[in-house]
């Protein structure tokens, strides 16, 4: 289960399985619930890499609950975020990626180390 920042994974458990108590021909099987995380939009971090971004591409910033990498960093303490050169086919049905936004992406993510460097992120 993924949940948005502020959100109590294990209350949200609990309260799952009081309703599924209920239902005698449901059962949990299988668990793995993480209580969102969340970088602050102002965090200085999080400007490095909008402004690291492609010139052409106009950087968006906003909440994804996502699971992986980015959520274990960000538990730990560490500032983190996913980032990407996306088209109107991410995270849809029959999704794909383009050529171009797979190379847009890989111009970002060159300039980023640079644009770390220059900012106050590492104090």
């Amino acid at each position: 289960m993924r949940f948005t920042p502020g959100v109590s994974a294990e209350e949200m458990l609990d309260r799952l399985r009081r309703c599924i108590d209920a239902e005698p021909a449901v059962e949990i099987v299988e668990v793995s619930a993480k209580s969102g995380t969340y970088v602050d939009p102002e965090h200085p971090f999080v400007n490095a890499v909008a402004t690291a971004a492609p010139s052409d591409d106009e950087a968006t910033t906003f909440c994804a609950t996502g699971g992986g990498d980015v959520k274990s960093l960000r538990s730990a303490g560490i500032p983190a975020v996913e980032s990407a050169v996306g088209t109107s086919t991410s995270h849809k049905a029959d999704e794909y990626i383009t050529s171009d936004a797979l190379d847009r992406t890989a111009t970002w993510y060159r300039r980023l180390p640079v644009q770390l460097a220059a900012s106050d992120v590492f104090g």
